[in-house]
């Protein structure tokens, strides 16, 4: 099934450059002008990528992502805007966007943002799963073990996972530490919400330690 990514923007040049952009990718591009006809392909194509403005005719693509966010709420929304209101976008981020980007847009930047949020959304739809027999296929989001080990790991993830704590995971690089946290995400309270993989190591020693 090709993935889609909606566009909604009142400036068409900003249409036709992601359009451009993705022309070559198995990605169909949507598009709208206004808040209303954005809100109906949100409710009809069940978009992937959202791609939002901040100000658009007759509303606010804040307004409208409250709106988008009662219809599916783990859609990853990018906001787009040609001011650099701190205010505004510290209320995007407030409402869970994926990232928020100046205009005029890098398209480069455009496209890796756009891929990253497309992973997310398969995380998010994509249930980590339990091998149920040693000599059965492994899926690719699966956790494999059936040891006394990992059944003390799938006991943790369910003690935890119904509660509002703060969990921290640790093992060797390639052991599956995001697929646990997935699955705690998953069997979670909030399940509905969107969920957000940041790779640490690509942080400085000093922003890392101030968030």
């Amino acid at each position: 099934m090709m993935r889609k990514l909606l566009v909604i923007d009142d400036d068409r040049t900003v249409i036709r450059l992601t359009e451009k952009a993705f022309a070559e990718s198995r990605l169909q591009v949507l598009s709208a002008t206004g808040g209303e006809q954005g809100l109906e392909l949100v409710r009809r194509e069940k978009p992937d990528v959202l791609m939002l403005d901040i100000r658009l005719p007759g509303s606010t693509g804040l307004d409208l992502a409250r709106q988008i966010r009662q219809i599916d709420s783990k859609l990853p929304v990018i906001f787009t805007t040609a001011t650099d209101d701190s205010d505004v976008a510290i209320e995007a981020m407030k409402l869970g966007a994926y990232d928020y980007l100046l205009k005029p847009l890098d398209m480069k930047n455009v496209q890796d943002l756009v891929g990253r949020a497309l992973e997310t959304r398969r995380q998010m739809l994509s249930p980590v799963t339990i091998q149920e027999a040693v000599d059965q296929p492994t899926a690719g989001d699966a956790l494999v073990g059936r040891s006394q080990s990992m059944l003390e790991v799938y006991k943790q993830i369910g003690r935890v996972a119904a509660q509002n704590v703060t969990v921290m995971i640790r093992g060797e690089s390639g052991t599956g530490k995001e697929l646990i946290a997935r699955a705690i995400y998953q069997h979670s309270h909030r399940h509905q919400h969107c969920y957000l993989a940041v790779n640490c190591a690509a942080l400085s020693d000093t922003l890392l330690k101030s968030e």
